[in-house]
Protein backbone atom coordinates (compact mmCIF):
# COMPACT_ATOMS: atom_id res chain seq x y z
CA UNK A 1 0.00 0.00 0.00
CA UNK A 2 1.38 3.38 -1.00
CA UNK A 3 0.24 5.93 1.60
CA UNK A 4 1.15 9.59 1.26
CA UNK A 5 0.57 11.87 4.24
CA UNK A 6 -3.06 11.84 5.32
CA UNK A 7 -5.35 14.62 4.16
CA UNK A 8 -8.88 15.30 5.41
CA UNK A 9 -11.63 14.62 2.87
CA UNK A 10 -15.49 14.75 3.03
CA UNK A 11 -17.13 13.03 5.97
CA UNK A 12 -17.92 9.33 5.60
CA UNK A 13 -21.62 10.03 6.00
CA UNK A 14 -21.61 11.99 2.71
CA UNK A 15 -20.61 8.91 0.69
CA UNK A 16 -23.11 6.50 -0.81
CA UNK A 17 -22.46 2.78 -0.46
CA UNK A 18 -20.95 1.13 -3.55
CA UNK A 19 -20.45 4.41 -5.42
CA UNK A 20 -17.00 5.74 -6.26
CA UNK A 21 -16.05 9.36 -5.65
CA UNK A 22 -12.96 10.79 -7.34
CA UNK A 23 -10.93 13.17 -5.18
CA UNK A 24 -7.70 15.01 -5.79
CA UNK A 25 -5.30 14.48 -2.88
CA UNK A 26 -1.87 16.06 -2.98
CA UNK A 27 -2.14 16.52 -6.74
CA UNK A 28 -3.14 12.90 -7.41
CA UNK A 29 -6.61 11.66 -8.37
CA UNK A 30 -7.89 8.94 -6.05
CA UNK A 31 -11.04 6.81 -6.38
CA UNK A 32 -12.65 6.58 -2.94
CA UNK A 33 -15.27 3.88 -2.37
CA UNK A 34 -17.44 3.06 0.65
CA UNK A 35 -18.89 -0.45 0.95
CA UNK A 36 -20.35 -2.49 3.80
CA UNK A 37 -16.79 -3.79 4.31
CA UNK A 38 -15.24 -0.34 4.77
CA UNK A 39 -13.61 2.51 2.91
CA UNK A 40 -11.15 1.96 0.10
CA UNK A 41 -8.89 4.25 -1.91
CA UNK A 42 -7.19 3.39 -5.20
CA UNK A 43 -5.33 5.37 -7.82
CA UNK A 44 -8.02 6.66 -10.17
CA UNK A 45 -6.06 6.16 -13.38
CA UNK A 46 -6.14 2.72 -14.98
CA UNK A 47 -2.55 1.64 -15.68
CA UNK A 48 -3.64 -0.10 -18.88
CA UNK A 49 -5.57 2.65 -20.71
CA UNK A 50 -5.23 5.63 -18.36
CA UNK A 51 -8.96 6.28 -17.99
CA UNK A 52 -10.88 6.98 -14.78
CA UNK A 53 -11.29 3.88 -12.64
CA UNK A 54 -13.60 5.94 -10.42
CA UNK A 55 -16.21 6.07 -13.18
CA UNK A 56 -16.65 2.31 -12.88
CA UNK A 57 -19.40 0.29 -11.25
CA UNK A 58 -18.79 -1.11 -7.76
CA UNK A 59 -19.92 -4.69 -7.12
CA UNK A 60 -18.72 -7.62 -5.03
CA UNK A 61 -15.98 -5.49 -3.40
CA UNK A 62 -14.49 -4.75 -6.83
CA UNK A 63 -14.64 -1.77 -9.13
CA UNK A 64 -15.34 -2.58 -12.78
CA UNK A 65 -13.38 -0.30 -15.10
CA UNK A 66 -15.82 1.10 -17.70
CA UNK A 67 -13.52 1.03 -20.76
CA UNK A 68 -12.61 -2.65 -20.86
CA UNK A 69 -14.71 -4.16 -18.02
CA UNK A 70 -11.76 -5.45 -16.01
CA UNK A 71 -12.51 -5.83 -12.27
CA UNK A 72 -10.11 -4.57 -9.59
CA UNK A 73 -10.32 -5.64 -5.93
CA UNK A 74 -10.94 -2.62 -3.74
CA UNK A 75 -8.77 -3.95 -0.91
CA UNK A 76 -5.69 -4.85 -2.96
CA UNK A 77 -6.05 -3.10 -6.32
CA UNK A 78 -5.41 -6.47 -7.99
CA UNK A 79 -7.12 -7.16 -11.31
CA UNK A 80 -9.33 -10.22 -10.77
CA UNK A 81 -11.04 -10.26 -14.16
CA UNK A 82 -8.94 -9.09 -17.09
CA UNK A 83 -5.22 -8.42 -17.31
CA UNK A 84 -3.56 -10.93 -14.99
CA UNK A 85 -0.58 -8.69 -14.19
CA UNK A 86 -2.52 -5.45 -13.78
CA UNK A 87 -2.78 -3.83 -10.36
CA UNK A 88 -3.74 -0.33 -9.24
CA UNK A 89 -2.07 1.21 -6.20
CA UNK A 90 -4.19 1.30 -3.06
CA UNK A 91 -3.98 3.82 -0.23
CA UNK A 92 -4.67 3.54 3.47
CA UNK A 93 -7.87 5.18 4.72
CA UNK A 94 -8.41 6.08 8.34
CA UNK A 95 -11.63 7.30 9.96
CA UNK A 96 -11.61 9.76 12.84
CA UNK A 97 -14.88 11.07 14.29
CA UNK A 98 -16.81 10.50 11.03
CA UNK A 99 -14.06 12.23 9.04
CA UNK A 100 -11.59 10.21 7.07
CA UNK A 101 -8.28 10.89 5.46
Amino acid sequence: MDSPAFQAVPAETTLENNVSQVLEIQGKKIALVKTNDGLFALDNSCRHLGGSLGKGIVRNNCIVYPLHRWSFELSSGKCVNGGADEKNATHEVKVEKEKFS
